[in-house]
């Protein structure tokens, strides 16, 4: 499956006015296989079409609402592989554990390559994303004062520093990743399956993904916020 089956670059035309989400479209806990097909038969209500598009890859901006599974699997060498699929099981990106690829019938080409920000103590302090040529592109970290997680980044569209918030319970639950405090880009629910799977630390994304968003990009940033939120909670 190529990219262009998914997603039209550069060409976003949207004519739907944007309007906030209201208070009582919170995202719902999840606990059963049939609700789990309802998450992902339904596109989120408060999903409205994003203009000007969302995130870092012109050529990745989804332009319908989205659905993708991310499915982690650990490999007999001790590394981790991402597939990333959409509906019909076809491959859309894969991964390495600390990278993103344009999935194998385009080379491997790194989209996205993240990187765990230490302390001097070693701890993890937050996660960078970094583009082809090693520049910081993302910066995901709880942010001082809040202690709220934070994911940061400058948009291709505007050129302006912009900043996505994870409202909700990423565990074995649902939650939104919220732009500025206002408009929802992706409604994310990661799961654990088993005992082994957690330590392993292997995990299973499912995401919906809002129309005028770079699919790439929110890929990387739920990794980014999984491996954070799992470091915080070995720390404890």
């Amino acid at each position: 499956m190529h990219p262009s089956s998914l997603i039209h670059s550069q060409r976003l035309l949207y004519t739907t006015q944007q309007t906030a989400p209201s208070s009582d479209t919170a995202p719902t806990t999840l606990t059963s296989p049939t609700t789990m097909q309802a998450f992902k038969s339904r596109v989120p209500d408060v999903f409205v079409p994003l203009d000007p598009p969302v995130g870092l890859l012109a050529d990745w901006v989804a332009d319908k609402p989205t659905f993708l599974k991310v499915a982690e699997e650990t490999l007999p060498t001790g590394g981790a592989v991402y597939n990333v699929t959409d509906t019909n099981g076809d491959i859309v990106l894969k991964g390495e554990r600390r990278a993103l690829s344009l999935h194998k019938e385009l080379n491997h080409v790194k989209l996205i390559t993240l990187r765990s920000s230490l302390s001097f103590t070693g701890k993890t302090t937050g996660v960078v994303g970094l583009d082809s040529s090693g520049a910081i592109v993302l910066d995901v970290h709880m942010d001082s004062g809040t202690h709220a997680l934070g994911v940061h980044y400058t948009g291709f569209a505007t050129h302006q520093p912009a900043t996505l918030r994870l409202q909700g319970q990423l565990v074995n639950n649902t939650a939104d990743i919220v732009l500025n405090n206002t408009y929802t880009v992706a409604r994310v629910r990661r799961e654990v399956l088993s005992t082994s799977e957690e330590s392993d630390q292997k995990k299973t994304y499912f995401i919906w993904v809002a129309q005028g968003v770079d699919v790439a990009f929110t890929v990387a940033t739920c990794i980014a916020l999984g491996r954070l939120l799992r470091e915080q909670t070995k720390a404890k």
